[in-house]
């Protein structure tokens, strides 16, 4: 690299440790304005606008100085005449440093770099670090003793004191050496970040166009063709079968579900069906409520003689009431716990019908004293069933089988034997027995498990077993021909569309200027342009079609005629914000805006263009757009927490661009005169 005139472009380096400290006082107070401490974690007492910059520049600073190995060896190469040679930023006057000096200085970064695995050292690196040094060294600025061993002690946390030791003990310079690069690299850093606050102060109007650029509003013209309208056109060019088979083995797996057999399972049910036939009396006869005995305190009670007083009398007379009361707390406590364990499955209300307004969460299910009636029939029932699935597992446990159907006509309780394999949704309308979630649970059973917890819904309490699990599969073309067919003309239908309007696009490019007239001028019915004066020029240009670039151009009459030759409406879709979410649109529910909303390629289209047809992501209408134009949004919408976010992201940018222009490899090259060896050789 040869030798550059000097462009100073940078500002001036001369800065006095008063002037230093008098912009972190300036910065800190910026940043408290713009409420930064809300937003961003920093260390106690540190400026969250000066912790934002100093980051991103040990980010920086950490990932470039990463170490390769050939690095060295090239700078070990050779004599000790000069490596590296700069124009210094304060005397103008070229600086020289020995092959062996700049070695030392490359293998200090080394040693400090280990520490964080960094593994690919380049003599740029170490060139931007000496010059930095200087720069920083130059400026007056300074790291006291104690930034020194606080930034110490946080490498000490991350890597470990031991670690941080022995890199201190091998650094060149061995402890002192290493402790002075680190301040060397902290000097740096600081000289970046106090540069940096200079590109901080942006300009108000940068802000607001920084919020405008951020709320680009978009206006288009469109036309849908809906994909049912060609589903007769699409049968008349259904291919043979061998075709058909064809396009039924080059669909997807997901693609293909749509024809498959679902999976079926046989399952043997038993339970007490709401509202059967079933008693359940030997069910409650066989496996009672386990009731506490009583415990006798005294079993003396009486006179000599064995007969009780007339006071026991009356206190036994008490004591059988306390008892009865007693039963019929433990009831109602039970048809309560009864209640509780079930209610989303047992008691949910019945789903509202459409257009009527849906349950909250609170009224899913029906309160319980609408339904402690029933709940109290039920409750019994329900725990007797919970103890016999315990006494059927135990006795199956030990080698026993259990006979279901014999077991139900014993116990009083329905039984469903297991004669027809069902899929899920078959399951859910079997008479007496069906819901939705039935087929969903034996599904997931093993195959000749028994259910391990009661199956409670609507219809009743059930155990089930499945006995069989038949997979789903793909039946041939003959079975399944006319659903192929269908979907294969869905398919023809949507292809037919976007054809359609291709051709309409296309077409375009063959118009001559001349069919303009003066109705061609743009027009802006309805929508307020910003950008008119593009708008119509691009419009009172008429068709063009750049066939290299598949851009095509055309004005709103042309579009509207064509349209309507094909018996299509042209929508108009007005200027709109696509950064506001969705739900706020006003014309959310006008299928065409919400296409619009949803594609973001449509922003790149300038006032006029058309853009590629495409389905809607249901498949079932094809759009063509027009864009009218973008515009920027009115002054006048600006919120002052906006202005705030978008005053922080423009410094941010502006921080980024300053430090890309005054500290990157090429831009400190070249201002002070930067030669190694290695680019002079070349």
């Amino acid at each position: 690299m040869s030798s550059k005139s000097k462009k100073k472009t940078l500002p001036s380096a001369k800065t006095s440790t008063k002037d230093v400290k008098v912009a972190e006082v300036v910065h800190d107070q910026a940043a408290e304005h713009l409420g930064l401490d809300e937003v961003i974690d920093v260390p106690k007492g540190t400026s969250p606008l000066k912790w934002v910059v100093m980051v991103a520049v040990v980010i920086g600073l950490t990932v470039i100085f990463a170490i390769d190995p050939s690095t060295v060896q090239r700078a070990t190469q050779g004599g000790s005449g000069t490596y590296m040679s700069w124009t210094s930023p304060s005397t103008d006057a070229k600086v020289e440093m020995s092959r062996g000096e700049f070695l030392q200085e490359m293998r200090k970064l080394d040693y400090y770099l280990k520490m964080f695995r960094r593994d690919n050292l380049k003599e740029e690196d170490v060139a931007i670090f000496i010059l930095l040094g200087e720069l920083a060294s130059d400026a007056g600025i300074a790291i006291s003793d104690d930034e020194l061993r606080e930034r110490l002690t946080e490498i000490s946390a991350s890597s470990g004191t031991a670690a941080l030791e022995a890199h201190m003990k091998r650094s060149p310079g061995r402890t002192h050496g290493f402790q002075e690069t680190v301040r060397a690299l902290m000097r740096g850093q600081r000289y970046q970040q106090l540069l940096g606050t200079l590109a901080t102060n942006v300009d108000p109007v940068d802000v607001e166009q920084t919020w405008r650029d951020g709320h680009q509003e978009y206006a288009y013209d469109y036309v849908g063709l809906e994909v049912a309208g060609l589903i007769e056109d699409a049968l008349t060019e259904v291919p043979e079968d061998a075709g058909l088979a064809t396009w039924l083995a080059e669909l997807s797996t997901g693609e293909q579900t749509q024809f498959y057999e679902p999976p079926r399972v046989r399952a043997e049910l038993i339970g007490f069906l709401i509202g059967g036939d079933n008693t359940a009396e030997g069910l409650l006869a066989r496996f009672p409520e386990e009731v506490e005995e009583p415990v006798l305190e005294d079993s003396t009670t009486g006179t000599e003689d064995g007969e009780a007083t007339e006071a026991e009398f009356v206190a036994a007379e008490d004591d059988d009431s306390a008892n009865t009361a007693a039963d019929e707390d433990g009831a109602s406590s039970l048809t309560k716990l009864y209640y509780d364990s079930v209610r989303f499955s047992r008691f949910m209300r019945p789903t509202p019908a459409e257009g009527e307004p849906a349950l909250d969460y609170a009224n899913r299910f029906f309160p319980f004293d609408e339904v402690e009636e029933i709940a109290a029939r039920e409750a019994p029932i329900y725990f007797a069933l919970n103890r016999w699935l315990e006494d059927v597992e135990t006795r199956e446990a030990t080698g026993t089988p259990v006979d279901l159907a014999a077991e139900a006509s014993e116990l009083g309780l329905s039984y469903l034997p297991a004669e027809t394999a069902y899929s899920r949704s078959e399951w859910a309308v079997v008479e007496g027995w069906g819901d939705a979630p039935l087929g969903g649970r034996i599904e997931r059973m093993p195959e000749g498990a028994l259910s391990t917890a009661l199956i409670v819904q609507s219809g009743g309490l059930f155990v089930a077993r499945q006995k069989e699990r038949i997979e789903g599969y793909l039946p041939e073309l003959e079975t399944i021909r006319d659903k192929v067919v269908t979907a294969w003309a869905d398919q023809r239908a949507g292809e037919l569309a976007i054809e359609r309007l291709e051709a309409l696009r296309d077409s375009f490019a063959l118009v001559e200027e001349a069919t303009n007239d003066s109705d061609a001028e743009a027009s802006t019915d309805g929508v307020e342009d910003a950008n008119a004066d593009d708008t119509a020029a691009a419009d009172d240009t008429g068709s063009d079609a750049d066939t290299a670039s598949g851009v095509v151009s055309v004005s709103e009459t042309e579009f509207a005629v064509a349209a309507a030759a094909l018996g299509l409406d042209v929508g108009r879709r007005p200027y709109f914000e696509k950064s506001v979410e969705f739900s706020q649109d006003p014309d959310k529910s006008k299928p065409g805006h919400m296409f619009i909303s949803s594609r973001s390629n449509l922003e790149s289209l300038e006032a006029g263009e058309l853009s590629s047809p495409e389905l809607n992501p249901t498949k079932t209408v094809a759009y063509l757009v027009r864009a009218l134009g973008k515009r920027d949004p009115e002054a006048w919408r600006l919120s002052p927490d906006e202005f705030e976010q978008a005053k922080l992201f423009a410094e941010y940018k502006a921080s980024l661009a300053f430090s890309e222009a005054n500290f990157s490899t090429e831009a400190l090259f070249e201002k002070y005169d930067v030669v190694l060896e290695n680019d002079s050789e070349e």
